[in-house]
């Protein structure tokens, strides 16, 4: 089924279908608004955008209901995508209820304020539906990714080689001399404590011979 007009009560009315870009309806507004039934009717819709910025870039398109004209999605329950930047030229709302159901309408709006052009002129809205799809099944495939095996292996040879110089390390150090300076100052310290035993040893005979010396006169 075909997109169809309503012009009685100003309802763009949408078919069976899950998900539908704004320049799809627009160009389906634009067929209408020729025909010969529709020519007494005010424009449902324009567009402005693609302003050229230099350098192969143009400005994103915006699609604009104007003159009360509304989206009608078809009766039922499920969730309606539009794919584009669409407005009123009023600021009520772009949507109406179905005639029954739940419709949970998404208006997927490109993040991107610019259009870039290829070497054929702009991109199609196909084209930037595609490149869009395509970055996100990269993110989605790479974001959980596991580290580099190269890189992990050169680590482990890292921490196998920083072991090896650390028990290589201890080993070298346990049977290793005494510090030079440390053994000289031990060695003064015995001497020291030698001459003091000497001097209590020679002191203390001393002492004896006077002893005897007073206790048998000559």
């Amino acid at each position: 089924m075909s997109i169809q007009f309503d012009s009685i009560k100003k309802h763009i009315l949408l078919p069976p279908g899950t998900e539908f870009t704004a320049q799809e309806i627009y160009n389906a507004v634009m067929d209408w608004a020729d025909e010969q039934e529709a020519m007494d009717d005010d424009p449902p819709m324009l567009s402005t955008g693609y302003a050229p910025l230099g350098g192969g870039a143009y400005t994103d398109k915006i699609f604009i209901l104007s003159n009360g004209w509304k989206l009608k999605p078809a009766s039922g329950t499920y969730q309606l995508t539009i794919k584009g930047t669409i407005v009123t030229d009023d600021e009520t709302s772009k949507i109406v209820l179905p005639d029954y159901g739940n419709v949970e309408v998404v208006f997927l709006v490109s993040s991107q304020a610019t259009v870039v052009g290829g070497e054929a002129g702009v991109w199609s809205e196909a084209e930037k539906d595609t490149a869009i799809s395509k970055t996100d099944e990269i993110k989605a495939k790479t974001e959980n990714l596991p580290p580099d095996p190269a890189s992990t292996s050169d680590i482990q040879a890292i921490n196998i080689a920083l072991s090896a110089n650390d028990e290589e390390i201890k080993t070298k150090t346990q049977n290793l001399p005494p510090d030079p300076a440390s053994q000289s100052s031990i060695n003064q310290a015995l001497e020291a404590a030698v001459e003091e035993i000497k001097e209590s040893v020679e002191q203390s005979t001393k002492q004896q011979t006077v002893k005897s010396k007073a206790i048998f006169p000559l």
